[in-house]
């Protein structure tokens, strides 16, 4: 299950530049064709889930997209923080 980030909302997830108030619209997701967004199984989100047929080790291959053509954004370094629960 992953978190929406600093922006609360899952569509569109937002990173802020490191000084000022400018943001940027990105989202993961869990396909390559960037049609389901990861999250935690609410609002159209979906969540990553493991088979017991391998107890330690699973890995998920997810997609980022940055949209383009996004105006008023500043040069500079964006970032958010997700966090992401793991139920076992």
């Amino acid at each position: 299950m992953l978190s929406s980030g600093q922006s609360g909302n899952y569509t569109p997830r937002k990173m802020k530049i490191s000084s000022g108030s400018s943001e940027l619209n990105y989202n993961i997701y869990t396909k390559n064709n960037r049609t389901t967004v990861w999250g935690d199984g609410t609002a159209g989100t979906a969540t990553k889930q493991k088979t017991k047929s391998s107890p330690f080790t699973k890995r998920h291959t997810l997609y980022g997209q940055i949209p383009a053509r996004q105006t008023l954004v500043k040069v500079g370094s964006y970032s958010d923080t997700i966090l992401v629960t793991v139920n076992y």
